[in-house]
Parts: structure tokens; C-alpha cells; sequence
């Protein structure tokens, strides 16, 4: 009986969905994190990129931050995650934290890891393009979650929007996604 009653307890486990989604990060996707909480934009949580100069210069490497503020309360598991865009350079992960995502047609595009997604503050390089003519979008998206791998009420996100102006750029139109 002992056996069954274990054998049965195996299969249930084995079989038992996951409850962390993607924590993995996301990708190619430019309406937000709707996979957690609301459809639109919270004004409950923040996302912010620092570290990016209002003029770039090219070819000069740019330590950036992306930040999450607001939402539940962090529980440092499964507590957040971010998905960055660029039309132009190239990002570079300085730690276990973040990854680069092949984003074809999209520019250039990060997200947080596994591991990356029990914080709330991510640290990136973004290396910018040789020709500094040209203004560059950048377009962040990060999600606060209470870390139950559900989707919740609870759970909150926002994006931000940023250009960023070469240094030889004319003014001119903006580059889009």
C-alpha cells in the first residue's frame, strides 16, 4: 500500500503544472507584461533607466540601470522582471541577471534570467552604434510581482520611453520600432 501510495504521489508531481511562467524573461513583445496583472500600465509601479546620456557618443560604452519601484512587496523570489528595446548598438550582460535576446527586425532587445528575476534592479552595458547621426529609442517595460506565479491583481507593470541623441545627429526624425 505504501508503494502505490508513494508511486501515486511520484506521478502527481511529475505531472503537476509549473507556476512560474516565464521567468525566464520575455521577448518580441511590445504590449507590455500583460501576462501579470492588469492589460495596461500601472501607475502604482515605476520602471526607470538610468545611466543613458541625453547625447551619446559613438562607438562609447554606457553602463546602464533599469529600476522597478512600487507594485507588492518584494519578496525577493520571483519578485520582477524587465524587457529593454533599442533600434540601434548593442547590449552587453555584465552578469547572471540579464541576457540578450535575439530580436529580429526589432533593433536590439534584454531581459532579465532566471535568477534575474528575483530582483528588482538590473545592470547592463549598451555599446553605441559607430554612426552617432542618428537618434536611438530606447523602450523598457518591467513588472513588479508578489512571486506566487500566478496571474494577479497584485501583480503590476509600466514602461518607460527614452531617446537618446547622437552627437552628430541633425535633429532630425527619430528613429522607431
Amino acid at each position: 500500500m505504501k508503494r502505490v501510495l508513494a508511486l501515486a504521489v511520484l506521478v502527481l508531481i511529475a505531472f503537476a503544472p509549473t507556476m512560474e511562467g516565464d521567468s525566464n524573461g520575455m521577448a518580441n513583445d511590445d504590449s507590455g507584461c500583460t501576462c501579470h496583472g492588469e492589460e495596461s500600465a500601472s501607475n502604482d509601479v515605476t520602471v526607470t533607466i538610468t545611466g543613458l546620456p541625453d547625447v551619446y557618443n559613438g562607438s562609447e560604452s554606457y553602463e546602464l540601470t533599469i529600476n522597478l519601484t512600487g507594485g507588492p512587496e518584494a519578496s525577493g523570489v520571483n519578485s520582477g522582471g524587465f524587457n529593454l528595446h533599442a533600434d540601434g548598438g548593442e547590449f552587453v550582460s555584465l552578469d547572471d541577471h540579464t541576457r540578450v535576446i535575439d530580436a529580429p527586425n526589432k533593433g536590439i532587445e534584454m531581459t532579465h534570467t532566471l535568477e534575474g528575476n528575483d530582483v528588482r534592479e538590473w545592470t547592463v552595458q549598451w555599446n553605441a552604434p559607430l554612426d552617432d547621426t542618428d537618434d536611438i529609442t530606447f523602450k523598457v517595460y518591467g513588472n513588479a510581482v508578489n512571486g506566487d506565479g500566478l496571474n494577479s491583481a497584485e501583480d503590476l507593470w509600466s514602461s518607460q520611453e527614452i531617446t537618446g541623441e547622437g552627437l552628430n545627429s541633425d535633429g532630425g526624425p527619430i528613429i522607431d520600432f
